[in-house]
């Protein structure tokens, strides 16, 4: 009814024919007089509603506030923010207390949460006032933009957001100190969290479920079930812990140059349809698993697919996209990425406590089918038409592709198996680990030989210093982002004892600093054409500060260990999404396909490393530090590798003073090497970025892969 109100007036319809013309009424798709009578029928609805909700004292205000700032003109412009943020206070308040029921209300923190969203409308509103200047100013409005400058106004904007978030990341950590949602948005589940029923009793929105998290792929998946939402079969099975979690981190990467290879021969149409079809299809069978096998199956399935996306997405961006402009989409790429990663836990803990964990699996059945209908309706893409099926089928490398696949599946399970099963001083472990390098030697050697008509990873990609450097700046930024994410909920979990979901509340920093972090790098590289800098900045910014974690303690404040995941964000989100355009700068856009896929390959790659090798010193110095344990049982454990599968606040606290205080000195002490030694590896990529040189970004596209000619004959690509 406000958006009918505010639309149809004389006023509002000039000002939209100027600054939204795509709008009902300046678009001639209904006139004033039709707005004014579909107001007038909705309104006996809209208060009947009210009334039956017991919510019509709120309902008649906010309808009053309508009225008063759209056909009064009460709103100057300050006045016209504190009306929306009353209104926006009064739909806020309703909800949470139609949430809870009758029976219950709203506690003080509840209050509190009602005022900051408010209060965050109140003083950032006028973002939307600032592209709507000219038509403002044409009709003689008074805005905050227009009134006090439009430097001032974003000045106060780029003050205020940061602070709303800091301040409700402050406030959160007081009111949920328990767990569960953080998000303002999500207020209707927040107030399953923080009302008092009339018993005085608070009611959980997240339970911690007697089982072990069996931690994801990426985007929601990744952030859902990183809460220990999946029950594994047996909390004494080895492959439920650190080996399962390493086993869906690398399934990806294998496939990676593959799916590049067929994405040049088949269309990206096709395979983009085949990838998503894919992962459909792994979720269903793990929403549907009644093994542990036939989860780790699915997982596999799954994350193929998963693997193809990050790969088709970059791949059609370069398509479409000059490679100077690619560093926006990489932004918006990774904002994407910030808020699956965001809401993911939100949405996980909902869902089980709810339902069950299959449908953590389920849920993407649904988007994978509407996905696959909106691929297929609008991603028309060029191809070649021409070339028999069988001819492409011949130009597959057929032996490149098995010699990497087989390699990395060798060093797959080797990284797997080492230490979450056997040390990594066993024949187990050595075995596949250096026939996977051999054969990763073997590969490359092929791939540069005449034996490879079309190789899956030609070597002409690194065939300047540049490429070569960037490649493996990718393995190593690839490395610490997992290394960040793996171990920072560790110290949350073993040492300020936090349970599972709350310290996925706790990283979200990381995820969420991030996202300026890549938009400053989209911006410096769009605007100047420049990735040395950014590169020697961002590493250098990602070394210091996953380096400076190690100064964490059990005592370290909140604002302390928020602060500490700035620098290292900040310098991922600068480095991570400008390698691939410096990367794609050294090779023809004829090859984009390939080096897409070589880039992501080699960035999963990393991702296992990243959690391996820290996992591997963070038990070393454990297994080292537990000599001081003074309770034998608890210094046995410890020391035969366990060190990770224990760093949990359900291990620790099983354990009395003053083997409780000592476990944790423990873990503070293996988690501060861990941090340590980190830096070895920020260094070297630090160092490295300064033997890049800048390479030219271009700023035209020449591409056969484009958008499709909609004056030629259509022949569906996905036959």
């Amino acid at each position: 009814m406000f958006d009918l109100s505010n639309q149809r007036t004389l006023e509002s319809v000039e000002e939209d024919r100027i600054n939204k013309p795509w709008r009902p009424i300046p678009s001639g798709k209904v006139t004033p007089e039709q707005t004014r009578k579909a107001m007038l029928l909705t309104a006996p609805f809209v208060l009947g509603l009210y009334y039956l909700l017991g919510i019509w004292k709120q309902g008649l205000l906010v309808q009053f506030l309508s009225w008063y700032y759209n056909d009064l003109k009460g709103g100057d412009e300050v006045f016209r923010d504190a009306i929306i943020a009353v209104s926006y206070g009064l739909a806020n308040g309703t909800s949470l207390q139609l949430a809870i029921g009758p029976q219950s209300t709203v506690s003080q923190h509840g209050y509190v949460w009602i005022s900051m969203v408010s209060a965050v409308i109140l003083t950032t509103m006028h973002v939307q006032d600032l592209k709507d200047q000219e038509g403002d100013h044409l009709r003689g409005r008074k805005t905050v933009p227009l009134v006090f400058g439009d430097r001032t106004a974003r000045f106060a904007i780029a003050v205020l957001v940061p602070f709303w978030v800091l301040g409700s990341f402050k406030g959160v950590n007081k009111t949920l100190s328990h767990g569960g949602p953080t998000h303002v948005e999500a207020m209707v589940p927040l107030a399953r969290e923080s009302v008092s029923s009339a018993a005085s009793e608070q009611v959980e929105l997240v339970k911690e479920p007697g089982c072990r998290d069996d931690k994801t792929h990426q985007r929601l998946n990744m952030a859902a079930t990183s809460m220990e939402l999946l029950p594994s079969p047996q909390r004494d099975d080895p492959m439920s812990q650190s080996a399962n979690t390493r086993v869906k981190v690398q399934r990806p990467a294998a496939v990676q140059p593959l799916f590049g290879q067929l994405s040049n021969l088949f269309g990206r149409r096709s395979l983009a349809l085949t990838i998503v079809a894919v992962y459909t299809l792994g979720s269903g069978i793990c929403g549907g698993a009644n093994s542990q096998a036939m989860l780790i199956a699915g997982r596999a399935i799954q994350g193929a697919g998963s693997g193809g996306m990050t790969m088709i997405i970059s791949v059609i961006v370069s398509d479409l996209v000059p490679l100077r402009d690619r560093g926006y989409f990489q932004a918006i790429l990774a904002m994407i990425y910030g808020i699956g990663m965001a809401i993911g836990p939100a949405i996980g803990g909902v869902i089980v406590q709810n339902t069950t964990w299959r449908w953590v699996f389920y849920i993407n059945l649904p988007i994978g089918g509407l996905s696959l209908v909106l691929l297929w309706m609008f991603l028309r893409v060029n191809w070649d038409r021409e070339t028999a099926v069988w001819e492409k089928l011949k130009r597959i490398d057929i032996i490149g592709n098995t010699l990497l696949i087989a390699a990395t599946v060798s060093v797959l399970i080797a990284l797997t198996w080492a230490d979450a099963i056997h040390p990594w001083s066993s024949p187990v472990v050595i075995v596949p680990l250096v026939l996977g390098i051999l054969g990763l030697a073997a590969f490359g050697w092929f791939e540069g030989s005449k034996l490879a008509s079309e190789p899956v990873m030609p070597l002409r990609l690194f065939a300047n210093r540049t490429s070569a450097v960037i490649y493996v700046n990718t393995f190593l930024v690839s490395i610490l982002n997992y290394w960040i994410f793996f171990f920072l909920p560790i110290y949350f979990q073993s040492v300020k004892l936090s349970t599972p979901t709350w310290s996925g509340v706790q990283i979200l920093p990381i995820t969420l600093i991030a996202i300026p972090g890549a938009a400053i790098g989209a911006i410096v590289l769009s605007r100047w054409g420049k990735f040395k800098l950014l590169h020697i900045v961002g590493f250098a910014l990602l070394t210091a500060g996953i380096g400076s974690l190690s100064v964490l303690d059990k005592d370290s404040s909140t604002a302390k260990w928020v602060c500490l995941q700035v620098l290292p964000s900040i310098g991922a989100g600068m480095v991570l999404d400008t390698l691939l355009p410096a990367f794609q700068a050294g090779v023809a856009e004829s090859d984009a396909a390939a080096v897409t896929a070589s880039w992501t390959f080699v960035r999963s790659f990393g991702n296992i490393w990243g959690v391996a090798i820290p996992a591997a010193v963070f038990n070393t110095y454990s297994s080292r530090f537990a000599e001081d344990v003074t309770d034998l049982p608890a210094k046995d454990h410890l020391q035969n590798g366990n060190s990770y599968a224990s760093a949990t606040k359900a291990f620790v606290e099983g354990l009395s003073e003053p083997t409780h205080s000592q476990v944790i000195d423990v873990f503070t002490g293996a988690l501060r090497r861990v941090f340590l030694v980190s830096i070895v590896f920020g260094g070297l990529a630090f160092l490295l970025s300064f033997v890049e040189r800048e390479l030219t970004l271009r700023t035209e596209l020449v591409t056969e892969f484009g958008l499709e000619d909609k004056t030629k004959p259509k022949q569906d690509e996905s036959t």
